[in-house]
């Protein structure tokens, strides 16, 4: 998450090394401090909630400047909020079906990821 963050923000916005470490940073100590009632909230799918909102954040931040980017962002969004639904979905659903759903958390995070890296890869460097 923080590799990808620091990466995003030298490709997409031409964010220098120094000013892109800050900011994974700054991510990390947030997303550290709003552990504790992201985790009452979402339970152990709370510490994936600060990287779905970094997604959207920066969708958001690209949406008048590389409209395809921002929505390839959302749509990775979109993929992770589904497979933290079914992260959090496994401990009931294995009550009643022996293989759980955390299998689906897998699958949609890859999902997630190579979409990532296609928007990534496909993305001129900036600066």
């Amino acid at each position: 998450i923080y590799a990808y963050l620091f990466l995003a923000l030298r490709r997409f916005f031409g964010t220098g090394i120094l000013a892109a470490i800050m900011i994974v940073v700054a991510f990390g100590l947030l997303s550290y401090w709003w552990g504790e009632p992201l985790s009452a909230a979402f339970g152990s799918t709370g510490s994936y909630v600060p990287a779905f909102l970094a997604m959207v954040a920066t969708g958001l931040a690209l949406l008048g400047k590389e409209a395809g980017s921002a929505l390839g962002l959302f749509a990775a969004a979109a993929v992770f909020a589904v497979s933290m639904s079914f992260r959090m979905l496994d401990a009931p659903v294995c009550a009643g079906f022996p293989y759980g759903s955390h299998f689906v958390w897998h699958i949609l995070n890859a999902t997630t990821l190579y979409i990532l890296l296609r928007l990534f890869t496909g993305a001129r460097a900036r600066g």
